[in-house]
């Protein structure tokens, strides 16, 4: 990295500004550490170049980078020129991002003085109204954001849940899809491939939703490179490697890591589309439970033990052999990570699902720890991530894929409860939203916290809910999710043969 960093400079001295716009463009998606190095030299000579400040703000984000660092940046470079408009929009973004929406929305707001047409600010003010709960104001602003960029098809995938889709909705978005699929990227003909299955989801035409389903996902996984058969290796590796007599072994190394005055976690694991969400602002509308959402403080803790530039690149990856040192550097990291987002005598709830990988390590270093199982049907779960466009999840795109990843996940949670020769909570679904006062106490009990009606109204919370089922976790419960599959069962059949090879199947599919 030192070699390529003085390679940098010398870049930045010789070719002109244009040369190193087209070399740092080309060199952000694949490689954008060394595109941070040439901006960074360029940015010394051209300190009020106001595109190249936008570049460094870009690849701070394409990096992963604290939020909090990002938005320095981005409101240092707006202190120079304050009427450009990416940098603008994208400050309103790190806000919404940092979980600061009141802060977004007004920030936003303001910039629409300024630039009333901006669709990508109408954008991220709508992604704000979502997250917030404000269904209305969101589907107005995404609506906006198309009247200015008809082929804002992120738009179009964002109102899904939130909006009825009429005909003429539809029409814009084949118009869109017949002019643009050929320059689309992947990522923006999978969204609006999502849309328009919705729309046929609405008419209850299900042959030709689930015909775009397939093409949806279909685009999903040209980008996916997912190798399942590597991913279910590696959990076998990991269930055989990590047994109850390594942890006998570490004992000394984790009996120094315990710290008894820090916040207690709840740790909620599972799949995507298990429930997890409503759990959690469940869990989060007691007095004395703060939500931190999919906040990954395990993964970026991990990165930086490891020095990986990159959390993702630690999905799906297992726990790593660690040393005496590392563990303290893990723990190190962990906590000053969870002290930027509850204060020291909070229990506070984690939903970054993957988790149950590293059920290990956490209950390790956290005894006290509360694991909860989350649980749905095998096959709601996997109609829910097909019809849900999750682009950043390697496996979601591809029936078989989806099946075997679950199958691995019950079987890691079955090593984990007879490692520690104790059960998890489990909380099923189906009972959580047929059972509901009765599935709330007994989380309470096993959560240590006093029973509070104030849990029933979890609607009424002034939780931020940024994951795909921030629509539905408004509506409170409803029955109408469970067995969803039923219907879809032809589709379904590459993931029920998986399924039922491995006896995951226990009720009749009749």
């Amino acid at each position: 990295m030192v070699r390529f960093k003085r390679k940098a400079d010398g870049f930045a001295e010789q070719m002109s500004l244009e040369d190193a716009y087209r070399l740092v463009g080309n060199l952000i998606a694949a490689e954008p550490q060394p595109a941070l190095f040439i901006t960074d030299q360029l940015i010394e000579q051209h300190p009020q170049n106001m595109p190249l400040q936008w570049m460094k703000a870009y690849i701070l984000e394409a990096l992963s980078a604290e939020y909090e660092y990002s938005l320095a940046f981005c409101e240092k470079a707006l202190d120079i020129d304050d009427s450009h408009i990416q940098l603008a929009q994208m400050k309103g973004d790190l806000l919404r991002k940092l979980g600061r929406h009141q802060d977004s929305i007004d920030w936003l707001t303001s910039c629409l003085q300024n630039f009333p047409n901006s669709w990508e600010i109408h954008m991220t003010l709508g992604m704000c109204f979502l997250e917030t709960g404000q269904s209305s104001e969101a589907e107005t602003e995404m609506r906006t954001a198309l009247k200015f960029n008809k082929h804002c098809v992120y738009a179009w995938f964002s109102l899904i849940g939130i909006s009825r889709f009429s005909r003429r909705d539809l029409n814009q978005m084949l118009a869109t899809k017949n002019k643009k699929a050929s320059v689309f990227r992947n990522s923006d003909l999978a969204h609006l491939n999502f849309a328009i299955a919705a729309y046929w989801r609405q008419q209850g035409d299900m042959q030709r939703e689930v015909d775009l389903l397939h093409q949806a996902n279909g685009c999903t996984k040209r980008d996916a490179h997912y190798d399942s058969a590597q991913d279910q290796q590696r959990a076998s590796d990991h269930i055989e490697s990590f047994d109850r007599t390594y942890f006998q072994q570490q004992s000394t190394n984790f009996s120094g890591l315990v710290n008894r005055e820090l916040p207690k976690p709840i740790f909620i694991v599972g799949m995507p589309r298990c429930g997890s969400t409503l759990l959690e602002q469940i869990l989060s509308s007691h007095p004395k439970i703060v939500a931190t959402g999919e906040s990954c403080v395990v993964e970026t803790s991990l990165s930086r033990v490891l020095s990986r530039a990159d959390n993702f690149s630690l999905k799906p990856s297992m726990l790593p052999m660690l040393d005496k040192a590392s563990l303290h550097q893990f723990t190190s990291e962990y906590n000053k990570l969870v002290a930027k987002l509850v204060t020291p005598d909070a229990i506070y709830t984690d939903k970054s699902l993957d988790n149950f990988r590293v059920i290990g390590l956490l209950k390790s270093i956290f005894p006290e720890a509360k694991i909860i199982d989350m649980t749905r049907h095998p096959l709601d779960i996997i109609l829910s991530c097909y019809q849900s466009g999750f682009y950043d999840v390697p496996y979601a795109s591809d029936l078989t894929f989806l099946a075997e990843y679950y199958v691995s996940y019950r079987k890691i949670m079955k090593h984990w409860e007879s490692v520690f020769e104790q059960p998890f909570l489990k909380v099923k679904y189906s009972e959580l939203v047929s059972n509901t006062e009765q599935e709330v106490r007994r989380l309470c009990d096993y959560c240590e916290v006093d029973w509070d009606p104030a849990m029933l109204k979890f609607t009424s919370s002034a939780n931020n809910v940024n994951t795909m089922s921030r629509t539905q976790v408004r509506k409170g419960m409803y029955s109408s999710s469970v067995n969803r599959w039923k219907p879809y069962r032809k589709m379904l059949q590459p993931a029920i043969d998986v399924l039922k090879k491995e006896g995951l199947l226990k009720m009749a599919l009749t």
